[in-house]
């Protein structure tokens, strides 16, 4: 017996990792094609993936368990009505009907290739590449901006001498205003009072303005930081309008005057046309060349921070023992700060002269994130704060400015 997972449109075989490792640990083995792996080379339409669908099925003289998520289903059922023979048992998740014409040339996302990066696109800083890698900004993200103000020399930080929330963060000298642009605005969003010392009291309710600044220049109108194309973006719009009058549609049906049968009949397909059109939406986008492109530097560079060698760690510690610090706020807003700082165990490291708390003297990693994490955590809490009017409209904590899509991952907690 076969067991054969299938993925849907926009997808690949490494969808269904989740579902294949939980299987395996119950001793089942299944079979995870990736569908256009198997049309390579072909033209791409619903008929060829099919074709190589069926080839790769009677490949196996056993019977089959075929599971298939939209257009996999679609293809399991295809499969098990032309050979009936041939099944086991079927498992369809939200499986339409049909798949529309040019779906598969639109839905398809490019597959990544990855290669080994041991620093971030060049030009990139934190809040580029939380953007391009995750589809839109955060302003929590943001906040890692501050670590390469100070790990560039403009900005010390120190933690607070009474509560534990206190933090204050000095200018150590002025911005170049021809260099980065999020770097500027954050600076002088900084120091806008005009003190040289600012604390977290000065920081409340206030530094959200700027924080609204930064990601306000990343728009999904400007083709410089479009994520998704164009067409794929309106192709989406389509299935989000069609899913809105499909609940008002059935909501309407429900309390009309047809008869019982009739009206849930009619109110089950309106249910059912708006699955397919969530569902349908969600494979739709595809990024435009640029944000792949950066997609994929990004991706090898994540790799990276997660499967590093000690020995390699050591060696790019020796040729720039501010490494670790430069690399630190783009491992944060990738999400692995903390598998980041615990690789760098044992590896002694030099401590921040632009941060002046606890962990004062300390050579390790893991004792200088300790006392750091704490005050640059106060310092995101307080500077994403927003009055109660203005919480709403800035989305000030887990809120974004979309480029039109979305990609992996996610940020990391300080």
């Amino acid at each position: 017996m076969k067991n054969i997972l299938i993925h849907g449109l926009g997808q690949n075989s490494k969808d269904w990792d989740t579902i294949k490792n939980e299987l395996e640990t119950r001793g089942i083995t299944p079979i995870v094609p990736d569908l256009f792996d198997l049309a390579k080379g072909r033209k791409l339409d619903y008929p060829t993936v099919y074709q190589a669908f069926s080839e790769l099925c009677e490949s196996y003289k056993d019977k089959l368990n075929l599971c298939g998520l939209s257009l996999g289903g679609l293809l399991a059922l295809n499969y098990a009505m032309q050979y009936p023979r041939k099944i086991n048992s079927l498992v369809l998740i939200g499986t339409p009907f049909e798949i529309p014409k040019g779906l598969l040339k639109f839905g398809r996302e490019k597959r990544l290739v990855t290669t080994v990066e041991f620093y971030p696109p060049e030009g990139m800083d934190s809040a580029d590449v939380s953007y391009w890698y995750n589809g839109k900004i955060k302003r929590k993200d943001i906040i890692a901006i501050l670590i390469e103000l100070a790990n560039d020399g403009y900005v010390a930080i120190h933690e607070g001498g009474g509560k534990k929330s206190d933090y204050s963060i000095e200018r150590v000298k002025e911005y170049p205003p021809e260099l980065d642009d999020n770097k500027r605005i954050f600076f002088d969003g900084l120091f806008e009072t005009g003190k040289s010392v600012v604390t977290s009291k000065d920081l409340e309710n206030r530094f959200y303005h700027t924080l609204n600044c930064i990601a306000s220049r990343y728009r999904a109108s400007s083709d410089a930081t479009r994520i998704n194309t164009l067409l794929s973006d309106r192709l989406q719009l389509v299935c989000w309008v069609v899913s809105i009058l499909c609940l008002v549609a059935s909501y309407m049906i429900l309390n009309s005057t047809l008869g019982g049968a009739e009206r849930f009949i009619a109110f089950a397909v309106g249910i059912a046309l708006n699955l397919i059109s969530v569902i349908v939406s969600r494979y739709v986008p595809r990024r435009t060349d640029k944000s792949h492109a950066n997609l994929e530097k990004i991706t090898s560079f994540r790799n990276f921070l997660n499967t590093a060698e000690k020995s390699r760690l050591e060696q790019l510690v020796l040729e720039n023992p501010k490494y670790f610090y430069n690399i630190l706020p783009y491992a944060y807003v990738l999400g692995v700060s903390d598998k980041w700082v615990s690789k760098f165990e044992g590896i002694a490291i030099e401590p921040p002269d632009w941060y002046v708390g606890t962990s004062a003297g300390a050579v390790t990693a893991v004792a200088v994130w300790g006392s750091m994490s704490r005050t640059l955590n106060n310092a995101a809490s307080s500077m994403t704060s927003a009055p109660a009017q203005s919480s709403s409209s800035s989305s000030s904590g887990g809120g974004g400015v979309s480029g039109g899509g979305s990609g992996g991952g996610g940020g990391g907690s300080w």
